[in-house]
């Protein structure tokens, strides 16, 4: 499909636009837009203050010629037309309001590498300053797909860029823990993370064929954690003796897939390895309103589960990765890129839906845990 600008009744319904404060708003946007495009591979690379050099290049199916004018320009995207898509397409898309780029470009220069498998060679554009479009372009080698490359972020901001220099370290860290996340929410996705002259912060996921969230864990966290852990799937349909009325109103069937720690857990296995929640593979943070009720939710199983006496509260950080997926239609991802976890009356349903279904499958792990326990004191 096309970049072009979306009509003004669609940018209204839509009602927000993206704001980039940090320096990894920059590559969570950017690897959003890679995975849009099809990528199997994502290679990141920073300068170690984060502000001067952000490079994201992918593997994916690269910007055709024609689309080049719309590039970095307000409302112009690929992936929606109209409002009335939103329902059927929003599930297919990290993103659909064609600000990501345009906001970068108000903020730092931006340069563009891309080519498709159309192209005889790429071509490296240089978009206008704040306003976006192509400001000069020449040929140059390079594979299919596209490389951004964003310099001087920042710099016309010296307030925000001394916060982000003096905070560089900690920003680092958060794209490394996004990295996770994105590594669970879409296991066989490979990634590649560098600050450039510094090889300590080099980190990379590569998958091998058809790679599910075990093996991710097991290379991203060690053998000690994919050994403790079981990987459970429960679909809604299975819960109507449990919730008869809320599943006659879904239209289709809500699917939660999880890796937990199984009964008899080694606890050091689990400890300060993370929460990680994703909708329809796309990560959720932590401090999200739904991300803590589920966690609220998991701690009964935790402390069961574990059998040693051992409290959830005590267990800092405790590992535990769930995605849902929501049928077409269910939740209202206009809000923000978090909808999903939005507190808000239009998301109520499917919220409680996403509940219902980890509590059921939980409670079916907690009454293995207990036969599991009443067969050791026979």
């Amino acid at each position: 499909m096309p970049i072009s600008a979306l009509p003004q009744s669609t940018v209204r319904f839509l009602g927000s636009s993206v704001v980039i404060t940090k320096p990894c708003d920059v590559v969570k946007e950017l690897l959003d837009n890679a995975i849009d495009a099809g990528a199997s591979f994502v290679e990141i690379a920073i300068s170690p203050n984060y502000l001067d050099t952000i490079r994201v290049r992918d593997d994916g199916q690269g910007i055709d010629i024609e689309d080049f004018d719309a590039l970095g320009k307000r409302t112009h995207t690929s992936k929606l037309r109209a409002f009335d898509e939103l329902g059927s397409r929003a599930r297919e898309t990290l993103g659909f309001r064609g600000e990501a780029l345009a906001a970068m470009n108000c903020l730092a220069t931006i340069t563009v590498t891309t080519r498709t498998v159309k192209d005889v060679v790429a071509t490296r554009l240089q978009l206008k300053p704040k306003i976006g479009g192509v400001d000069n372009k020449q040929p140059v080698s390079a594979p299919v797909g596209t490389t951004v490359q964003i310099t001087k972020l920042f710099e016309t901001l010296p307030a925000r860029k001394q916060y982000s220099l003096k905070n560089s370290a900690k920003y680092i860290q958060s794209t490394k823990d996004l990295l996770k996340a994105c590594a669970l929410a879409r296991p066989d996705l490979r990634l590649s993370f560098k600050v450039l002259g510094e090889a300590t912060h080099c980190w990379s996921y590569a998958p091998v064929c058809a790679a599910g969230v075990k093996e991710a864990a097991l290379q991203l966290f060690g053998t000690t954690l994919a050994n403790n852990c079981v990987h459970v799937s429960r679909n809604s349909a299975c819960d109507q003796t449990t919730s008869p009325q809320l599943n006659q109103q879904l239209p289709e069937d809500f699917i939660l897939e999880a890796l937990i720690p199984k009964p008899g857990f080694e606890v050091r296995a689990v400890k300060g390895k993370g929460f990680y929640l994703s909708i329809d593979s796309r990560p959720i943070s932590s401090h999200d309103a739904m991300a803590k009720k589920i966690m609220a939710i998991y701690k009964p199983y935790l402390n069961q589960a574990a059998g040693t006496g051992e409290h959830c509260a005590s267990i800092p950080n405790p590992f535990v990765q769930l995605n849902i997926r929501c049928p077409p239609d269910s939740y209202d991802r206009r809000a923000s890129n978090q909808a999903p976890g939005n507190n808000k009356g239009s998301n109520s349903r499917p919220r409680e839906c996403a509940y219902t279904i980890v509590r059921t499958t939980l409670h079916t792990e907690r009454n293995l845990v207990s036969k599991i326990e009443d067969m050791q004191n026979c």
